[in-house]
Formats: C-alpha cells, structure tokens, sequence
C-alpha cells in the first residue's frame, strides 16, 4: 500500500500517514528501508563486528557521550548494509 501512495503522493509523508494512520516520520523510515537495497534477516556475525567498531569510534569522537548522541544515519552509511533503525534497534 505503501507503495501506492508514495507514487500518488509523492514524499508528503503528512498525507501518506493520515491515510495509513501513522506519524509522518515512521512514514518515511518504512519508505526508505522499503526503497533501499538494504539487508533484511539476521545479521552475520561480520555485520555485528564491524557495527560495534563503527559504534566504537564515533564514541571516541569529542561530541559523543551517550549513545542517544549517535547519529545512526552516518553508522547505517558507513557500514552500507543496514538502515538506521536496523543498526540502532541492533546494538540496542
């Protein structure tokens, strides 16, 4: 359904949400892990050992602190593989 409506609508996730009851932002994230050629299934052992030493330098780095400082779209691009929401809902 989904697809139906990002072709109708376009990227108006506001209206795409109303008719499928859900907020804009989840909207785009399903869209986007949709359209991606991402990864789906579990992850191998090589993914999980590469995220935790992406997770680990980006620690390293002044302004992260906490994992909620993360920037889980740079993890998800530098490890090419897995969505956003696939890496933080992964390490978490």
């Amino acid at each position: 359904m989904i697809l139906s409506l990002v072709e109708e609508h376009g990227n108006d996730w506001k209206k795409i949400g109303v008719v499928l009851e859900r907020f804009p932002l989840n909207v785009r994230d399903r869209w986007r892990e949709i359209n991606a050629d991402y990864k789906h299934g579990p992850w191998t052992p090589e993914e999980t050992e590469r995220l935790k030493r992406l997770v680990e330098e980006v620690m390293g780095e002044g302004d992260v602190h906490t994992l909620t400082d993360i920037q889980w779209c740079g993890i998800s691009h530098r490890l090419q593989t897995r969505s956003r929401n696939q890496c933080r809902g992964h390490w978490s």
